[in-house]
């Protein structure tokens, strides 16, 4: 099964928020492969995200795709990605067959990357 999952933070620079980290966990404990885990823990792109969905959905064949948003507010979840962005690729994958969750979060407690032990490349 192609699965892939989308975790996009609102963290600065050299920082993750702990529930993004904590979410990454969490589909690595649930057997997903890191290949098909991508990290944007310090924001995205909205045209980069789209960019990654629609290949997920035209040429990969995505059967699943998780898009995990994590704002610092609970006010601010659409200031990261539009919701009429997110609802056109809702709809795209929706008419393919694919299930495609979008999860919102907040959090503002935030953890410095190397703290979480991660090896730097580059």
């Amino acid at each position: 099964m192609s699965q892939f999952a989308f975790l996009c933070g609102a963290a600065k620079e050299g920082f993750q928020q702990k529930k993004f980290s904590q979410m990454y966990e969490r589909l690595i404990t649930d057997e997903w492969l890191e290949r098909e885990i991508t990290l944007f823990p310090n924001g995205v792109d909205e045209i980069l995200l789209e960019y990654a969905i629609t290949n997920c959905i035209t040429e990969l064949k995505a059967k699943q795709i998780i898009l995990y948003i994590c704002t610092t507010s609970e006010t601010t979840s659409e200031d990261i990605i539009r919701k009429s962005v997110i609802d056109k690729y809702e709809d795209m994958a929706d008419k393919d067959g694919i299930d495609m969750r979008v999860v919102y979060d907040f959090d503002d407690e935030m953890v410095c990357e190397d703290a979480l032990g991660w090896e730097r490349i580059g």
